[in-house]
């Protein structure tokens, strides 16, 4: 949600919406202008899916809850990267798996060929123990 591209005059340092999320997230001035944690804190505000900043930092407030994270700052936010992160991964898995329940790989079949059974009234040489005891 925030540009975080980077150029030579870095305004991403100065949004506005981006300085609130720090406020909320508890970083010290130090760490607002860490480039990697403005990208972590960028990918946590479109991980919330929220339209309003307000909305965001309520789904935030209660992952924090949830997890039941104490820290501030550079280290909450590390927190909830990662869980935003494995969040995404196990969707990911989870509708991988629901793929394979629903479509479960078949072996390929093949077709042999189907012999025939002769019977005795259709196979015209004798069983061989008849041969045998019928010699002379």
């Amino acid at each position: 949600m925030y540009d975080t591209s980077l150029s030579a005059d870095d305004q991403w340092k100065y949004d506005p919406n981006y300085l609130k999320m720090a406020d909320f997230l508890g970083l010290q001035d130090m760490d607002r202008h860490d480039y990697d944690v403005a990208k972590k804190i960028a990918f946590l505000r479109d991980f919330t899916e929220a339209k309003e900043e307000v909305d965001a930092k309520i789904k935030l407030k209660e992952i924090i809850a949830d997890l039941g994270v104490q820290s501030k700052g550079k280290e909450l936010v590390k927190h909830l990267y990662e869980y935003a992160r494995l969040y995404q991964d196990k969707t990911r898995i989870d509708k991988e798996m629901s793929l394979y329940r629903e479509k479960p790989e078949e072996p390929p079949k093949t077709e042999q060929p189907k012999q025939e059974e002769s019977t005795p009234e259709q196979d015209p040489s004798p069983p061989i123990q008849e041969q045998i005891y019928d010699q002379p």
